[in-house]
């Protein structure tokens, strides 16, 4: 992923294959989420909608099956308020199910959607 060491590959290899892997793809999901939180609650900053962001950073990085309790309520609240951080929590969730397919074909098909 560091680019000097992408650059050194693409040299030294040309023909090889850069592949992403699970870790890697759900970092940059994780990393996506979190962008979209800070600039909304930049945007929102000083409105009442404003206050369902605060203390919700490491509840949404988490995967939704292991957010538990209070935080869950506060998760899923958050949600019902179409905000655009709630939309990207909900698709990082949903590209854990990419993970599931074991055809070719059928992830694809997952990934056009």
């Amino acid at each position: 992923m560091w680019r000097a060491y992408l650059k050194v590959i693409a040299a030294k290899a040309p023909q090889a294959l850069h592949v992403l892997d699970r870790f890697h793809i759900t970092m940059h999901l994780k990393q996506a989420v979190d962008q979209v939180r800070r600039a909304e609650t930049g945007w929102l900053r000083g409105q009442p909608v404003a206050e369902k962001l605060k203390h919700m950073r490491w509840k949404l990085l988490r995967r939704g099956n292991r957010v538990r309790g209070q935080a869950k309520r506060r998760l899923w609240a958050q949600l019902r308020t179409k905000l655009a951080t709630g939309r990207a929590w909900m698709l990082k969730e949903t590209f854990q199910d990419f993970w599931r397919y074991r055809s070719l074909n059928w992830a694809a098909v997952f990934l056009d959607v």
